[in-house]
């Protein structure tokens, strides 16, 4: 994606949806019970490599 194409503001605004969601206590030997849809364990936004 060109540089340009984000225009001249310093901020980039990223939406990170899930179409499938799980509660852990329901799948495997926990007692979590919160409804979870994505773990992201590592994000890096850098300029792009020419």
């Amino acid at each position: 994606m060109p540089d340009d194409a984000f225009g001249e503001s310093n901020w980039l605004d990223v939406t990170i949806q899930t179409s499938e969601t799980f509660v852990p206590s329901k799948v495997m030997d926990s007692t979590d019970t919160r409804e979870l849809g994505i773990k992201l364990t590592k994000m890096f936004f850098g300029p792009a490599e020419t």
